[in-house]
């Protein structure tokens, strides 16, 4: 019996494996990746349903050599461990300093791009397959995509391109009928159909055991065209082959002996290739098998778990209520029910609940016709997926000053899924779109009465709420554009804040200031475009500490400053934000200490500028 473990990359020897020991190796990592996220939290039914295609990649092809890209990198566990990085990977999976959640070029160089979102991989796969071919350089370049994925606009733009240009590469499409929730749309459900057609897989047999049999050229050719005929007749299979691809399959990504034969063909042909694969999300753990939505991502068996309703529940909540009460009400959503809280809507009013799957553009302007149709359009979206659809945001809502809500979930610090998840740059560049108003709230209390108010706002509309659950119990009332004292000082120091999270850490310092004798005021800027013009007018501070979870540039901090400039103000304002940096992955508190932003780095803040504490 191997033990795969002592070597330090499992992939450099994975060549020397038989068929049962790489079985066996499959098992391990299934293992690995089960008591990795029970320890840590992480994707959990994705990266078991990849486990014998990644082994079977890594066996086929010289890695890293070749390249090897994959789409979104949550189905990545199982490579991150035969790559050599699991002596940390049980303990350190999504942790500060640890195992990225997805590939990452600074762990390893078999990562051959930091992936985050999805659509990408086709595009990166055939620029890096240009780049080979201008260059007369040998290696493969393989993609795997998901299901839900291949929908999006970005992977139909490349293979569009490649087809007016092909140049090799390889793209496995990895079916298991799932994206992150179910997967929607006509793609989909064209893949539904090819699994399932047991006629055009008998009359494939068929032809090709018939094809062995008589191999004369005229046969042969006539065989082919009457099979090349069903495969038009009955599958998807026609799609991908407009499109330049050779299409392959569909074949089980579970049986590692066809994974292996198939994979060694493909790199003998000389043009574009799809490989269909079918897998099930979660294979291996009964519980994952069952429920691969519910399992997609969990956290670790040791987190604690809060009673309280996190800001997606109280979204979910509060617009079902609204919608019992205004049939023009509508939700359009982007492969998220679950996470955004919309499920329930779903559920309760199907003719107006829309999940374009991952497609974040379409879903913004999908919304922008519905407004344009008569609706009350609200569209959630993560903060960091709506960084995908800004151009639909300016251009199709905003321009047309449409009353469509964009309702930011996942707002600043996101946690352990790291770089690419962190919702710090969404208020930087909504900032920058004219007319666009833009709310924050500090309590579910405030949340609840930003909703009931924007039901009859008839303009652009975005509210931005953090991931989890910050309560501000003293924050009750919402009212527009203008900000609320929450704790009153000397009136020479202010600290402005935005967001729950901010207005807790900003209430804690004050709490930690006032033992020292330093009294400070907490100003709650739950309105942060337009500012609250009447406090700023009025405002007789001598020093403005501004606390917000997003990048410094082009934040609230930002809004101030250029308006105290534009009006000769002599107050000075200091940010405390994120300076010019990505976010890394870790506990949220973990990462608001690390970038400065918890109470006692603010209290810090206030000391170092000549403010003393007795």
């Amino acid at each position: 019996m191997i033990d795969f473990w002592e070597n330090q990359i499992i992939s450099k020897e994975i060549k020397n494996y038989d068929i049962n020991e790489l079985r066996s190796l499959c098992y391990e990592l299934r293992l690995k990746i089960i008591d990795a996220v029970l320890n840590c939290g992480g994707h959990l039914a994705s990266s078991l349903g990849a486990v014998e295609l990644i082994v079977a990649l890594h066996y086929v092809f010289d890695l890293p050599k070749d390249k090897l890209i994959f789409d979104v990198g949550h189905q990545a566990y199982a490579h991150k461990l035969l790559t050599g990085r699991d002596k940390k990977f049980v303990n350190d999976l999504r942790k500060i300093d640890g195992i990225n959640a997805f590939t990452k070029r600074e762990e390893s160089e078999y990562d051959t791009f930091s992936s985050g979102h999805a659509g990408v991989a086709i595009s990166l796969a055939l620029g890096l397959a240009r780049a080979r071919d201008i260059q007369n350089e040998n290696y493969e370049v393989i993609s795997v995509i998901g299901d839900g994925s291949i929908v999006n606009g970005i992977s139909f733009e490349a293979m569009n391109d490649c087809g007016s240009r092909p140049s090799k590469n390889i793209v496995i499409l990895n079916d298991n009928d799932m994206s992150i929730s179910k997967a929607v749309g006509a793609v989909s459900s064209k893949l539904t159909a090819l699994r399932q057609n047991a006629y055009y897989k008998k009359i494939k047999r068929a032809v090709v055991k018939t094809a062995f049999e008589d191999s004369t050229k005229g046969r042969y050719r006539m065989l082919r065209h009457i099979k090349n005929g069903v495969k038009y007749m009955f599958t998807t299979g026609v799609l991908f082959e407009e499109f330049g691809y050779k299409y392959v399959g569909p074949i089980d990504g579970h049986n590692l002996e066809e994974l292996i034969k198939t994979l060694e063909s493909l790199k003998e042909e000389n043009q574009p290739v799809l490989l269909h694969v079918v897998t099930k999300k979660g294979k291996g753990c009964v519980e994952a098998e069952k429920s691969p939505e519910k399992f997609h991502g969990i956290s670790s068996m040791y987190s604690i778990k809060s009673e309280n309703s996190s800001y997606s529940d109280v979204f979910g909540t509060k617009i079902s209520q609204l919608s019992a009460q205004n049939e023009k009400l509508v939700a359009v959503t982007a492969a998220m029910p679950i996470g955004t809280g919309l499920k329930d809507f779903s559920n309760k009013y199907p003719e107006r609940f829309f999940d374009v799957g991952i497609a974040e553009e379409h879903a913004i302007s999908l919304a922008s016709g519905l407004a344009r149709g008569g609706m009350k359009p609200y569209v959630a979206i993560y903060s960091t997926f709506l960084q995908r659809a800004i151009d639909q945001v300016i251009h199709d809502i905003v321009l047309q000053n449409l009353p469509v809500t964009i309702c930011v979930d996942r707002a600043g610090f996101v946690g352990e899924d790291g770089e690419t998840h962190q919702g710090i740059f969404d208020l930087a560049f909504l900032n920058s779109i004219p007319k666009l108003t833009i709310l924050s709230p500090a309590s579910k209390k405030e949340f609840e009465n930003m909703l009931d108010w924007s039901v009859t706002y008839d303009k652009p509309l975005v509210i931005r709420y953090p991931r989890g659950y910050e309560d501000n119990k003293s924050v009750q009332e919402f009212e527009f554009s203008s900000w609320k004292t929450l704790c009153e000082g000397s009136g020479d120091i202010a600290i402005i804040a935005s967001g729950a999270p901010m207005v807790k850490e900003s209430l804690l310092c004050a709490d930690h200031l006032k033992k020292s004798n330093v009294m400070v005021d907490v100003i709650n800027a739950s309105t942060l475009k337009p500012l609250d013009f009447k406090y700023l007018n009025e405002n007789r501070h001598k020093t403005i500490f501004v606390v917000e979870d997003n990048v410094t540039h082009a934040g609230l901090y930002g809004a101030i400053v250029e308006y105290y400039s534009e009006n000769g103000e002599k107050t000075s304002v200091y940010p405390i934000s994120v300076k010019d940096n990505f976010v890394c992955q870790g506990k949220i508190s973990e990462l608001h200490e690390r970038y400065g932003i918890n109470a006692s780095n603010i209290a810090d803040k206030i000391v170092e500028r000549g403010h003393s504490v007795e």
